[in-house]
């Protein structure tokens, strides 16, 4: 009863074994915008950008802080003999109020760092995960280019054992079949160079096993080109940046003019053991006399850099117009010739591919004829993938010139 229950034991561990190692080892299946969000929410890069908005936080808490009171205390051999009260320097002028709103303005700006950072995180993993999936889709059709060059080959073997073609054929055959071989070895090792990228975008161990869901061919929904420029006049993360500099600099000019107003520094206590009393009260008031230092130097750049923020702004918004357009013209390019691609040259390539192979089964073609039509759908189907992959490219390149997210 006893080796029993130890062998049903150890049965039952071997099977919750076998379920976790099944369960560890299964690959993370994601598609594209699951891809997009696992990076946002495990990337360290975008830890980084979080921790720098951090840090501009609390420089608005140190803006904020309030100046110290100060101890005097005084000894003298003349009386009074001993002297003690506080001191406290008023800043007048707004001065805090303006460099709480520099330090907001600065802190607005490492928002806007942490958004531009992140839509650059955004292209690039979309950019690794279409690459990822690309160099899947070059295996499999090389495998398939491969398969095909065997069974020609098989052919060949057969039509040279019964005496209708020479060696040469079976040679040439061989040479092309051994052509694909090598190619899908070099394809198997750029898959993994690829995977290893987007398993990095991942924070995942570069040998992680993934299972990318989606299409090549999938396509985001595209607003009108107009209304892409309109949206992005007023979101684009470089407009806004400059924008919100001009604002944090009139901010600067605001706090330089309020530093022409000087501090009032005041100064109370109480004075002990003079001949004529015992406690006799003391006060003071200090005030800086603007004469010399009335701080024209820092208005006279700040109203500089104000001027040449507007100026950058208005160019700014020209560059991003021509760089939307340009991107969107590329998208559209590129979506053409992948219809033409799908609709038109696939299927006349794999039509001439068919005829030739049948042609030569039969005996009514020679030999180079069904190796360039497979060659030259070969050629075909790895084009197409280019344009694939440089279609998604230049998808992502409109993201991020636009700001906008396309799902």
């Amino acid at each position: 009863m006893k080796k029993f229950l130890v062998l049903a034991i150890l049965s039952f561990t071997g099977v919750i074994s076998v379920t976790a190692q099944t369960t560890q080892t299964q690959p993370l299946t994601l598609n594209i915008q699951q891809a997009i969000q696992y990076t946002m929410e495990h990337n360290p890069g975008v830890v980084v950008l979080q921790k720098r908005r951090a840090i501009a936080e609390a420089e608005i808490r140190i803006a904020e802080q309030w100046n110290n009171p100060a101890l005097v205390t005084e000894y003298t051999r003349s009386q009074p003999n001993y002297f003690i009260g506080a001191g406290y320097v008023l800043e007048l002028g707004g001065k805090r109020s303006n460099r709480i709103a520099i330090a907001k303005g600065e802190a607005d700006l490492s928002q806007l760092a942490l958004t531009s950072g992140l839509r650059a995180v955004r292209h690039d993993i979309r950019v690794a995960f279409y690459e990822a999936f690309q160099s899947q889709e070059r295996m499999k059709q090389i495998t398939v280019s491969r398969d095909l060059a065997e069974k020609l080959l098989e052919v060949t073997k057969e039509r040279f054992e019964a005496g209708d073609v020479a060696k040469f054929e079976v040679l040439q055959t061989e040479l092309e079949t051994k052509r694909r071989e090598n190619e899908l070895k070099e394809a198997e090792s750029e898959s993994k160079s690829a995977f290893v990228v987007l398993n990095t975008f991942l924070n995942l161990n570069p040998e992680s096993s993934l299972h990318l869901d989606g299409m090549l061919e999938e396509k985001p929904t595209i607003p009108p080109l107009e209304t892409l420029v309109n949206q992005a006049i007023s979101q684009h993360i470089e407009i806004q940046s400059i924008q919100q500099e001009l604002n944090t600099e009139e901010a600067r000019l605001a706090l330089a003019k309020s530093e022409r107003i000087p501090d009032l520094d005041l100064e109370g206590g109480t004075e002990i053991n003079d001949a004529d009393f015992q406690y006799g009260w003391r006060a003071a008031l200090r005030l800086e006399l603007p004469l010399l230092n009335q701080r024209k130097g820092e208005i006279a750049r700040s109203n500089a850099a104000t001027e040449s923020l507007k100026a950058e702004l208005e160019a700014a918004k020209q560059k991003t117009r021509a760089e939307i357009a340009k991107a969107y013209f590329k998208v559209e390019a590129l979506s053409n010739q992948v219809e033409t691609y799908r609709n038109e040259i696939l299927p006349a390539a794999k039509e001439i591919e068919e005829l030739s192979q049948e042609s030569y089964h039969e005996g009514k073609t020679g030999l180079l004829s069904a190796i360039d039509a497979q060659r030259n759908m070969h050629e075909v189907r790895l084009e197409y993938l280019s344009v694939l992959i440089n279609f998604q490219t230049a998808i992502a390149d409109l993201e991020l010139a636009s700001g906008a997210e396309l799902q």
